[in-house]
């Protein structure tokens, strides 16, 4: 490795079965949901929900989705990309930048209100374990 690519990602890394698995839940989402980016309004713990009913599956011998007919382990991908992309992702990036005031949000599992920064995703203070998202919350 030359010095100009030290500390530099390195894609190759990334095994083609996990492109490919990824690849293939997001057409099926898409043609199952319709629009590309839709699981942005979704709020997190739904992705999270369906990434541990996916591992839960597959744990108990269900290999494949039923109604897919792909790995429950490339669904639970999947989930977990979209979480990853909103933490990590450029557009959270945007929002680091853009959205600096701090606003009052009520949680929606167990009511407490609290104040949150407006970017992001937290974890709710009440100890519900629901995730606070003030911009979709919001939208």
């Amino acid at each position: 490795m030359s010095k100009k690519d030290e500390g530099k990602a390195e894609p190759t890394l990334v095994y083609y079965s996990m492109i490919r698995g990824l690849a293939l839940v997001r057409k099926y989402g898409i043609e199952k949901y319709g629009k590309s980016e839709d699981w942005r309004s979704t709020p997190s713990i739904r992705h999270f929900d369906a990434l541990l009913r996916h591992v839960y599956a597959y744990m108990s011998g269900e290999a494949e989705d039923v109604d897919s007919g792909l790995s429950h382990l490339y669904h639970a991908a999947a989930n977990i990309m979209f979480e990853i992309e909103r933490r990590y992702g450029p557009v959270a990036e945007l929002y680091k930048i853009f959205l600096i005031e701090d606003r009052e949000v009520v949680c929606p599992r167990c009511k407490t209100r609290d104040i949150y920064p407006a970017a992001g995703v937290h974890l709710c203070t009440g100890g519900c374990g629901y995730f606070i998202e003030p911009d979709i919350l919001d939208a």
